[in-house]
């Protein structure tokens, strides 16, 4: 009607709107890869430390796992404000919302029908804290075996 394209109102922000919107989902990827990283091996640390634990006590490699845990702890910070400013800017305020932006999907579709989004991401307070007691029966059990 008005003898133009989208493209030609908006003056070429659509381009540049949609590269926005891939580096944004691209950094949120990077982030969330690089957290779950840094949270395994800070599990492996753990379990070192802890098998360091049997027998005689050694402080040298109890002090160099603590050592390593407080520097992973230190380097999950930057990338966590990462995340948490690319949430905010993109009004993604639950983990749901949050896989799918990095996944592709429209804004305002439903989630997919599937036991990731509707049992894993849904209940992942609930799995973290399973997680931890599991994790602390295995600590147990190899301190005391």
């Amino acid at each position: 009607m008005l003898g133009t394209t989208v493209d030609g109102l908006l003056d070429g922000e659509v381009p540049a709107i949609a590269q926005e919107t891939t580096e944004a989902r691209r950094k949120l990827a990077r982030c969330l890869a690089t957290l779950v990283a840094l949270f395994i091996l800070y599990l492996i640390v753990n379990i070192v430390d802890v098998a360091f634990m049997r027998g005689e006590w050694n402080h040298t490699a109890h002090y160099v796992c603590s050592g390593i845990r407080i520097t992973l702890a230190a380097a999950s910070i930057p990338v966590a404000k990462r995340m948490r400013a690319i949430t905010r800017g993109r009004e993604l305020g639950d983990v749901v919302s949050i896989m799918m932006f990095v996944e592709g999907y429209p804004e305002g579709q439903e989630p997919p029908n599937n036991v990731f989004y509707r049992t894993v991401l849904t209940n992942i307070p609930a799995l973290y804290t399973l997680f931890l007691v599991a994790l602390a029966a295995v600590f147990i059990a190899i301190v005391y075996a």
